[in-house]
């Protein structure tokens, strides 16, 4: 695990490396959006594509229940599926990677 994302995942979200943003400074900017974009969406099937450091962001952002964040995992090409239920987000299924793509990967 590489150093930011230990420190992270430890509490210390405004560590950043020299020329990269904080875990803090992007949480800031995708939370908005993904709170309108669910607003928006309710009851909706909405897709979101993303880079994978912004995925594991807001993955680790959100109020995901008793999911272990240490095991949250984002790769490459990557399906996120999560539902919004009265007591919080739910990941239904992380870092499923489809058959044709591992065959090309």
């Amino acid at each position: 695990m590489a150093e930011m994302e230990r420190r992270w995942i430890n509490g210390d979200r405004r560590y950043a490396p020299a020329g990269a943003e904080s875990f803090h400074d992007v949480e800031q900017r995708i939370l908005p959006t993904w709170h309108r974009l669910a607003e928006q969406g309710m009851d909706q099937t909405t897709v979101v594509v993303a880079h994978g450091g912004v995925i594991r962001i807001l993955l680790l952002s959100l109020n995901l229940g008793g999911t272990d964040r240490k095991a949250i995992r984002t790769p490459n090409l990557g399906i996120h599926e999560l539902v919004l239920e009265s007591v919080g987000w739910r990941l239904v299924r992380t870092a499923d990677v489809p058959e044709v793509v591992r065959r090309v990967t």
